[in-house]
């Protein structure tokens, strides 16, 4: 049903800093007569408005577990949460006796959601990868149609010079997000620091060359219209959905990685 489009699930496993892990700050599962109950908050769940279920790890009595819950049911309370990006909704999910599903417990829940950030890593540096290109396509476009002085401004050593680093960024941000995914795929013990190590160069480029572009657009992308500034947004959100810059050096830094 996911795969087809006709049951729409999304992840609620982050903490106000955006940290994915089990700890202190995570949802609290309760058993109760007739199931168990969640109570607590998580941050950046994407398009937690349009799921119809929500995975959530929490920690039980016994240690971590992973949950299933309807966001629409008793209990549970979405809310959009503020950002700069207007064009993905990010939300505030809060648990209050919500019922949910027991899906997995233990080294299982550790280790999906383990799995679970890693390929979310990956996929946001792979977005960023996307977005970089658009920016190298679209400054390239720009600098070969733009004319001053009598000359296209792609003759102009600044322009051509700008329009070699976004390419650069995007050769190797491409590289980062294909070396993680591999390493994913092979089970490499170096997995998780490749996701962040790629989610991180990722993050850093796709705000810097967002940048970039709107000042090679000249007059025209200092103006909000100019779509150069919905990847501006996209770079600057998207970089907070797993904890940021901080969170991912910490993390390569980590003995573990995670």
């Amino acid at each position: 049903m996911l795969a087809d489009g006709s049951v729409i699930a999304t992840v609620a496993a982050a903490g106000e800093g955006g940290h994915w892990v089990f700890g202190p700050d995570s949802v609290r599962a309760e058993r109760a007569p007739g199931g168990w109950r969640l109570y607590g908050h998580r941050w950046y769940v994407l398009a937690a408005h349009a799921a119809d279920m929500v995975v959530v790890p929490a920690v039980t009595e016994a240690g971590p577990a992973m949950f299933l819950a309807d966001p629409r049911s008793l209990g549970c309370t979405v809310s959009g949460q503020l950002g700069l990006d207007v064009t993905r909704r990010v939300c505030v999910t809060a648990f209050d006796e919500a019922p949910a599903l027991l899906i997995g417990e233990g080294e299982v829940a550790a280790i999906a959601l383990e799995q679970a950030e890693r390929d979310f890593l990956i996929a946001t540096a792979a977005e960023a990868a996307g977005g970089i290109g658009w920016c190298l396509d679209a400054a390239i476009a720009y600098a070969e149609d733009r004319e001053q002085f009598g000359q296209t401004i792609g003759a102009f050593q600044a322009v051509a010079q700008a329009c070699v680093d976004i390419l650069a960024a995007f050769q190797a941000v491409s590289a980062a997000a294909r070396h993680a995914a591999l390493a994913a795929a092979d089970g490499s013990a170096e997995a998780p620091k490749a996701a962040h190590a790629a989610a991180l160069q990722a993050g850093e480029a796709f705000r810097a060359v967002t940048e970039s572009a709107i000042g090679l657009f000249g007059g025209n992308g200092l103006s909000w219209e100019h779509e150069a500034h919905l990847y501006y947004r996209r770079a600057w959100s998207a970089e907070r959905l797993a904890g940021g810059p901080q969170a991912h050096r910490t993390a390569i830094s980590g003995p573990g990685g995670s």
